[in-house]
């Protein structure tokens, strides 16, 4: 069995997850401060020592409302959760983890434009009608995660240039040695088009006559066993020849 953990040192809070019963446990431990250096191993040794199968990803949040984590308890964090046979240690701010936690138990699906999203237990905002927002995932130097959220007054998307002029009706033809295939301008770029009444794109380069009509393409090659003296193909393979080669 394999867990991973949630850690909230400041307020000694933990949530475990099991995989084999997919559910999540809580866990009290003891805090750990801005200044609790010295702790950070016995809040690892008491999580180490409620959980009997295997360790697998530590999530640590360290809340910036408290006050600002040192680089060194930082360090520490992840040198003691290693340590204590975590496969990885992250360290992320609270706003992530209320904002990854959220979206990783919703169901949320926008309706109609206007939704109102709650964020605790005093803070409503009301997003209006095609309200652009950009939501922007960041990593510093010391692999902490944010996330932040800015209102945007407004965005032009580039418009992408076609390399071709779409109001001109063109079409290009393509005879190829084996196959052959046409190709005109439509609104959204080059588009190939059927050949034959089985919807084919690529017709094989094969003619063929009999008494009545000239035949080409798939029904030229599923007849050749029984036409193949009325039959031409890789006629291109011989231009420039000499007659003994051919």
């Amino acid at each position: 069995m394999t867990v991973h953990f949630g850690i909230y040192p400041i307020e000694g809070h933990c949530s475990y997850f099991e995989e084999s019963k997919r559910r999540s446990i809580d866990l009290k431990t003891r805090p750990v401060n801005l200044n609790g250096i010295k702790k950070v191993a016995l809040m690892f040794e008491e999580i180490k020592s409620e959980i009997n199968g295997k360790l697998g990803y530590a999530c640590i949040c360290l809340d910036g409302n408290y006050g600002n984590y040192g680089n060194e308890i930082m360090k520490k964090f992840i040198e003691c959760g290693l340590k204590s046979g975590f496969k990885n240690v992250e360290i992320i701010n609270f706003k992530t983890a209320f904002y990854l936690n959220a979206m990783s138990q919703t169901n949320y699906k926008p309706l109609n434009g206007n939704e109102t999203v709650y964020l605790n237990n005093d803070t409503f905002f009301e997003l209006p009608e095609y309200s652009p927002i950009c939501s922007t995932f960041t990593i510093d130097q010391n692999e902490i995660f944010s996330v932040t959220f800015d209102k945007l007054s407004f965005y032009n998307i580039p418009k992408v240039e076609a390399p071709f002029n779409i109001g001109k009706n063109a079409i290009g033809i393509d005879l190829g040695t084996s196959r052959c295939c046409v190709a005109v301008i439509r609104k959204n770029g080059i588009t190939t088009v059927p050949l034959d009444n089985t919807g084919e794109r690529l017709l094989p380069s094969y003619v063929s006559y009999d008494e009545e009509n000239v035949k080409c393409g798939q029904i030229v090659v599923e007849r050749l066993r029984n036409y193949s003296k009325s039959t031409i193909f890789d006629s291109k393979r011989i231009i420039g020849r000499i007659r003994k080669y051919v």
